[in-house]
């Protein structure tokens, strides 16, 4: 079929069945369709059937080649790349890729989000805030920036601070 949903669809049962070889053959035939969107749902398909396999490092090496790829699915990447090192425990793993994607494009407000909650992860309050004060000062309409810098003041029990942030969201 040459239905792009329709492939994706059946693809994607086949993940869920893990039935590996059958949805092998629909991420081939999405690459034999060609066009962005199929190679998008192909490497979509692809990340599916390595996780599922618990294959980590081929896993890690495809999410790390599509994140150096341009545009709002690499950055997809970037964070999934970054939630599988934080998985294995690898924070200074996961700072340093998130690094070097924010060297190639320091202004992607995406990453700098990310940014944020890395920092906050590692217990850089301070710094998450600034991080994420600027992007809303740059962006005020991201709520998920709001709600993060809110949550963020809520578990430094800066219950003031919090409420003034919601009320500037509003």
């Amino acid at each position: 079929p040459s239905n792009l949903q329709l492939l994706n669809a059946l693809g994607s049962i086949y993940v869920g069945l893990e039935d590996w070889p059958r949805a092998q053959d629909v991420v081939e035939a999405l690459g034999r369709n060609g066009g962005d969107t199929a190679t998008t749902l192909a490497n979509e398909l692809s990340v599916g059937i390595l996780a599922g396999q618990n294959r980590q490092e081929e896993l890690q090496a495809l999410l790390e080649q599509l994140a150096t790829d341009t545009g709002n699915s690499s950055n997809r990447a970037v964070l999934a790349t970054i939630r599988l090192r934080l998985a294995d425990g690898d924070v200074q793993g996961a700072v340093a890729f998130l690094e070097s994607r924010l060297a190639d494009t320091p202004d992607d407000p995406d990453l700098r989000y990310i940014s944020a909650g890395l920092l906050a992860l590692q217990g850089n309050v301070e710094q998450a805030e600034n991080v994420l004060r600027q992007l809303l000062e740059e962006r005020p309409q991201s709520e998920p920036a709001w709600m993060t810098l809110y949550n963020l003041l809520r578990r430094q029990n800066d219950f003031a601070a919090a409420s003034a942030a919601l009320k500037d969201a509003l």
